[in-house]
């Protein structure tokens, strides 16, 4: 114990006896303390008067006098009239709240009638004004009343007619505009998100890669987005997202992953249709892609990168039918400014109703370009998707059965041949067989049409139909001759060849 703090405190002689006197207050050990508080030792006796009992002294009773009981008779209150005081007051209190509650019900039930009946008279106004609005002549062009037959009394019943008329006038009201108060109200990107987000899916498959320098092969990963076109599990995406690859499975919202099987594609509008067990999923809506215009905000939500899942842009549609040329394709796009990013290839474009206007196609997009993004419209391949999930292609197009490249005019001057579309390959029973061609043969004019690239042979066979016959203009064995061409059905096949920049037609 610290001696500072208890400066009174002497310290101990030899013998352990305290050279102070015994401490004021004795402390006792926890079993000898009393559990009573110490009553003071103070004597206040004197303070109070003696109490003797009844036998050995007779106290006088006070007598009150008469103005004592007056006052008490008129000021005071005895228990009794207190208490009868107290059950008054309850009673009244009670009778009180009571019709207190019964004015508050009757208050309640004729301020509702009188709302409904308020509404009822405003409905009723609403609706005749209305039918001002739509029917203006009953309003405008009063009927005159009260014109008499023709007596003795005619002229005082024309006048009253014209008066009736004047003040008919007078009174007529000008139609009054009604808002619309059901118009629907705009969705923000948010809503649309909430929405639709569920029906995005990321897609990755397998492929196939080589290294043309050293002449390896190793297996790499394609990855992209889509959406889902039915509740039964088909998706739809590009088909450079899948082209070549196996092991293709979708990841959806809810992070659950499936395997995906491809049911086919179309080349040349680079879309492609997948299958997944998957039931009552959330299927995205069609929309109509011939309704944008120039200045319409977009949604895009994809996977860019392959790694930032279920990422939302929004920009604005920037031009409209762009023509796009690719490996000897062409694709007719609407070009937006919202970020399409390497992942985002085969997801959906939303419009500001949430639904899918287009497919973005990341694959016409590169990091040196900034704010320049292309879409397919979907309108344009409504029917190629009907097909595949029907048929497993699309139905109707037109094949020669020749897989063909461009030969360019510095190749055709080195040869010795015509600028055109140089056959590789013929298909074994194909219509291009049957009608004599052969590899080495070059095509230079479809349907009269003069084409120096596989991209412009290919838009003159869009102008046919699987069975039509059309011309093509060949050079072959040394001399241009024409030859007529009962055209096939194209149905996607394994590669006449090994070729890889060739293509089928």
């Amino acid at each position: 114990m610290n001696d500072d703090l208890f400066p009174e405190k002497k310290e101990k002689d030899a013998t352990g006896a305290s050279q102070e006197e015994t401490p004021r207050v004795r402390v006792l050990p926890p079993a000898e303390q009393t559990s009573q508080p110490q009553a003071s030792t103070r004597d206040f006796s004197a303070n109070y008067r003696s109490v003797h009992s009844a036998g050995q002294r007779e106290e006088k009773k006070a007598v009150p006098s008469d103005a004592a009981e007056r006052y008490r008779s008129a000021v005071l209150i005895s228990s009794e009239q207190k208490n009868a005081k107290r059950k008054e007051n309850k009673s009244r209190i009670l009778f009180t709240a009571i019709l207190c509650t019964i004015t508050a019900v009757i208050s309640v039930i004729g301020g509702t009638l009188s709302a409904r009946v308020t509404i009822a008279r405003e409905a009723e106004k609403a609706e005749e004004q209305s039918l001002s609005v739509l029917f203006p002549s009953q309003s405008t062009h009063p009927t005159l009343t009260g014109v008499g037959v023709l007596s003795e009394s005619s002229g005082s019943q024309t006048q009253q007619s014209d008066s009736n008329s004047d003040e008919s006038a007078l009174q007529t009201e000008t139609p009054t505009v009604v808002a619309n108060t059901d118009a629907a109200v705009a969705k923000t990107a948010r809503d649309i998100y909430n929405e639709v987000a569920s029906g995005v899916v990321g897609v990755t498959a397998r492929i196939n890669l080589s290294n043309s320098l050293f002449g390896q092969s190793f297996i790499g990963e394609s990855s992209g987005s889509g959406f889902i076109i039915s509740e039964d599990g088909y998706i739809l995406t590009n088909y450079h997202v899948v082209e070549g690859g196996s092991d293709i499975r979708v990841s959806f919202f809810d992070g659950s992953e499936k395997d995906a099987e491809l049911i086919g594609f179309d080349q040349d509008n680079d879309i492609a249709v997948l299958k997944t067990n998957a039931s009552r999923l959330n299927a995205v809506t069609l929309g109509d892609s011939d309704e944008l215009s120039v200045g319409d905000t977009v949604l895009i939500i994809g996977n860019p990168l392959g790694m930032l899942s279920f990422t939302l842009t929004s920009g604005v549609v920037s031009a409209l039918d762009r023509e796009l040329v690719d490996d000897n394709s062409s694709i007719r796009m609407f070009q937006t400014d919202a970020a399409i990013n390497s992942g985002n290839s085969g997801g959906p474009a939303f419009n500001m109703d949430g639904a899918v206007v287009g497919i973005a196609t990341s694959k016409y997009a590169d990091s040196a370009i900034e704010g320049l993004s292309f879409c397919i419209p979907i309108n344009d391949v409504k029917d190629a998707v009907s097909d595949i999930i029907a048929y497993g292609y699309v139905r109707g197009r037109p094949l020669l059965g020749v897989s063909v490249q461009t030969l360019t005019a510095s190749a055709a001057d080195r040869y010795q041949l015509p600028e055109g579309v140089y056959i590789v390959a013929v298909g074994a029973n194909s219509a291009a067989q049957q009608a004599g061609l052969s590899d080495g043969d070059v095509i230079t004019a479809v349907g009269g049409k003069t084409v120096t690239t596989v991209q412009e042979c290919k838009e003159q066979l869009k102008q046919y139909n699987a069975g039509d016959q059309l011309v093509l203009t060949v050079f072959q064995n040394g001399v241009s001759r024409e030859v007529t061409v009962t055209t096939q059905e194209k149905v996607p096949a394994s590669p006449r060849t090994d070729y890889s920049n060739v293509y089928d037609i």
